[in-house]
């Protein structure tokens, strides 16, 4: 389930997001310095880099883990447009979905996500370890994440074998090119079938590793994918073609 979080205007000391994805979770922090310090080391330790905090309209919503460590005085934090995107916990059914969940917030453009609460993540392991790994992979590659967006071209692909269950889009930045498919449903297996502009080179494999080529045909290059229940795709290839 997710929410879209409107982010208040930028102020002075005020840090932006060009090559940071942030991701992280909505939280009180503890008063007691001590306990504060546990939970946002925590919170680093799973790959987060914010934390949601409860603050009027006026502030921003987010402030950096590693500067709040430091106890510096600019540590809030604002997303490039579009904004961040809330991720409900509570509600998922499984930590698959959960996941599958934050990844369809970027393929909806988000520049940030944020889970809710970190409370009920930390109480179940399963559920962390899926926004874990996650935010590690955004936060590795965070200059790709925190570039892309969504790309808006007509008959770009289409898909044998579609579902309501199924999305993909292309997101798209000056230095790259990534197809981003979420299998929100049981196993399937299905075919793209891209425009002749789309190259058949490699792709890489950005969840699963290892390199991915699509296969020339009549109509533009294919690939077939055997999905798994809500598994996540993510395939990335560097302009160098255009």
């Amino acid at each position: 389930m997710l929410a879209l979080a409107v982010i208040a205007p930028a102020a002075a000391g005020l840090q932006t997001g060009a090559e940071t994805f942030a991701v992280g979770a909505r939280h009180a922090l503890p008063g007691d310095p001590g306990a504060r310090t546990r939970t946002l080391e925590e919170m680093r330790q799973a790959h987060f880099n914010v934390v949601a905090l409860p603050r009027p309209a006026a502030l921003a919503p987010l402030a950096l883990i590693d500067r709040l460590l430091a106890r510096a005085a600019d540590s809030d934090f604002r997303p490039a447009d579009p904004g961040l995107r809330t991720v409900a916990v509570r509600s998922s059914p499984s930590p698959a979905v959960l996941a599958a969940n934050a990844w369809l917030a970027i393929a909806q453009g988000a520049s940030a996500v944020v889970f809710d609460d970190w409370s009920t993540l930390r109480d179940n392991a399963e559920f962390l370890t899926a926004a874990s790994e996650f935010a590690a992979e955004v936060t590795r590659n965070a200059p790709l994440y925190a570039a892309i967006r969504p790309r808006v071209k007509p008959n770009e692909f289409r898909i044998d074998g579609m579902s309501p269950q199924l999305t993909a889009t292309f997101l798209e930045s000056e230095q790259a090119l990534v197809l981003l498919a979420i299998n929100l449903g049981p196993p399937r297996q299905v075919t793209f079938t891209f425009s002749p502009e789309i190259p058949e080179a490699i792709w890489q494999n950005m969840l699963g590793g290892g390199a991915v080529n699509f296969i020339a045909g009549p109509d533009g290059p294919t690939y077939t994918r055997a999905f798994a229940g809500n598994e996540v795709l993510v395939l990335m290839i560097r302009k160098r073609w255009r």
